[in-house]
């Protein structure tokens, strides 16, 4: 939590949590990684997850309004599965700083995703 002019504001983001299928490509990287002896900080595998949504500061008062459309939201989701595509780096591959997975496009997830967004304006 952040104090932002005399008021206390949340940071926050909107992400689910990951199954097996997506976790453990993501252990063999850090697996490999470490075995590189690559310098770095690596996630626990219960902080993985898949980012759906930055929302920012946000006053304290609206976390339950969120709360609910996210509630909403996912009671009208279908069940959906995520494979693994991809690998990638920020910023760049000569300074890399994050490694990221990337997941092959899920239309159930991308409804959703879009559902969610729009309630939320």
């Amino acid at each position: 939590m952040f104090v932002s002019e005399g008021s206390l504001v949340i940071r926050s983001f909107i992400a689910i949590a990951v199954s097996n299928s997506v976790l453990e490509p993501c252990q063999r990287i850090s697996r490999h990684l470490r075995e590189l002896q690559v310098d770095g900080r690596f996630l626990r595998s219960e902080s993985i997850h898949l980012t759906l949504n930055f929302l920012g500061n946000i006053e304290p008062e609206v976390v339950s309004e969120v709360v609910e459309i996210l509630k909403s939201t996912a009671c009208e989701t279908a069940s959906f599965d995520l494979q693994v595509q991809g690998v990638g780096v920020f910023p760049h591959l000569t300074c890399p700083r994050i490694v990221w997975l990337g997941i092959e496009k899920c239309e159930v997830l991308c409804e959703m995703q879009v559902k969610m967004e729009s309630r939320l304006q």
